[in-house]
């Protein structure tokens, strides 16, 4: 799958942001890329800060467990995240 910014209307970012999630071989660049399509789909500066938090912890949790590159994120991999926002007081979701 190939986008091309110049020619998306914003409306169909959220696909192209979901698309380069998963592009990059490497989660950072991978939050990078995903952040840069939110501001040029003119995400709100709110949402863009949340999504940065959130997906950084994600990948800093991924990181700590040997997890560093998109294929390798598996449904374990998210729910066992998630029990931890849990334990510790700090989801949200």
């Amino acid at each position: 799958m190939s986008y091309r910014l110049s020619t998306q209307k914003s409306h169909d970012c959220p696909n192209i942001a979901s698309y380069l999630l998963t592009a990059e071989n490497n989660l950072e660049k991978s939050l990078a890329s995903f952040l840069l399509v939110c501001k040029v789909g003119q995400l709100s500066p709110a949402t863009i800060h949340n999504y940065s938090y959130m997906v950084g912890r994600f990948i800093a949790f991924c990181s700590r467990n040997g997890v560093t590159k998109p294929p390798q994120i598996t449904q374990l991999i998210v729910c066992l995240f998630i029990q931890e926002l849990q334990e510790t007081n700090s989801a949200y979701i």
